[in-house]
C-alpha cells in the first residue's frame, strides 16, 4: 500500500505548453478567429485542475457565436430571397451589430471569469486588468506557458508583462 500521504496528493495536470508568441501568431493568421478556440482550452484545464470552472461555459458560448452569427444572416438573407423582397441594408447592420456586441460581450464575460479564475487557488496566477482587455488568451498564456504547481505560491512579478525587474 501507499503512505497516507501519497494516496491523499492529487496530481495536478500542466497548462497547455504552447508559446504565447504561437497563440499570437495563430490568432492574427485567423484573424482572431483562434481566440475562442484557446479560451476554451485554457477553462478547460482551470476545471480539470479546479474540478469546476465557471468559465468554460462562456468560452464555449464565446466560440459559438461566430457561427450564430453567420447563421443569422444566411437566415436572414434566405428569408428575403424566399419572399422576394430586396432586403434594406439597415436590417444587416442592425443584426450584424446586435451580434458583435453580444460576442464582444461575451469575450469580455469570459477573460475576465478566466482571469478571477487564475487567480484562485490552487493556480495563483495574477494577470492584470488591461493585459486581460486587451489580449485575453494571449496574455493568459504568457503566464501558463511555464508555470509550475510549485511557484504557483510566489506573489505576481513587477514589472511590465510580468517581467520582474
Amino acid at each position: 500500500m501507499y503512505p497516507a500521504s501519497l494516496a491523499a496528493t492529487r496530481v495536478l495536470p500542466p497548462p497547455p505548453r504552447l508559446h504565447w508568441g504561437i497563440v499570437l501568431v495563430l490568432e492574427i493568421i485567423s484573424v482572431g478567429l483562434f481566440d475562442p478556440v484557446w479560451l476554451v482550452v485554457q477553462a478547460n484545464w482551470v476545471r480539470r485542475v479546479k474540478g469546476k470552472s465557471r468559465a468554460l461555459p462562456w468560452a464555449i458560448a464565446y466560440l459559438c457565436a461566430l457561427p450564430m452569427l453567420f447563421g443569422a444572416v444566411i437566415f436572414v438573407s434566405a428569408a428575403f430571397a424566399f419572399v422576394n423582397m430586396q432586403p434594406d441594408p439597415a436590417i444587416f447592420e442592425g443584426i450584424s451589430d446586435l451580434f458583435r456586441l453580444a460576442v464582444i460581450g461575451l469575450r469580455l464575460l469570459t477573460v475576465f471569469t478566466l482571469r478571477n479564475e487564475l487567480a484562485e487557488e490552487p493556480i495563483r496566477v495574477f494577470v492584470g486588468g488591461g493585459l486581460t482587455f486587451f489580449f485575453g488568451a494571449i496574455a493568459f498564456q504568457y503566464h501558463l506557458h511555464d508555470f509550475n504547481f510549485d511557484q504557483s505560491a510566489h506573489a505576481a512579478a513587477d514589472g511590465t508583462l510580468g517581467l520582474s525587474n
